[in-house]
């Protein structure tokens, strides 16, 4: 038979047994969670990239050069992703997005300034590597 001290001791070793399960399982649906948001970034990431790249053509060369610079200024945005896959698959797709980029500025420029984006934003940028441009106002 038990005494009142054994029960007690059984309701402190459940509830703390529970309270474990509890943050146990909370923990688990955090990263669940988490890795959710991270592939659903990636996804928008490459979805955005993909509707871009249908109007490129449709594109100047100045906001080219702006698209370029936003994806130049965006390197190892990713690493603070916890999924290492998904941290790879948004780097390819950020350099992919830079290839097409030059790419298309070659076709509508007629220039091979090679592969490297900082020699573009140089030549057609607005001359500085800040992605904030601020518009002139005129009264």
């Amino acid at each position: 038979m038990m005494n009142a001290t054994d029960y007690k001791r059984l309701i402190v070793t459940l509830v703390v047994a529970i309270l474990a399960l509890s943050v146990f399982t909370w923990n688990r649906m955090w990263k669940y969670s988490e890795n959710q948001m991270e592939t659903r970034a990636t996804w928008n990431f490459i979805a955005e990239n993909e509707i871009a790249r249908k109007h490129f053509d449709q594109i100047g060369t100045a906001d080219m050069v702006e698209y370029l610079e936003i994806f130049d200024n965006m390197k190892g945005r990713a690493t603070n992703f916890k999924n290492y896959d998904l941290s790879l698959i948004w780097e390819k797709e950020r350099t992919r997005m830079i290839q097409d980029v030059i790419n298309n500025l070659r076709k509508k420029t007629g220039d091979d300034l090679g592969e490297a984006p900082d020699a573009w934003i140089k030549k057609y940028g607005y001359g500085s590597t800040n992605v904030t441009h601020k518009a002139t106002v005129s009264n």
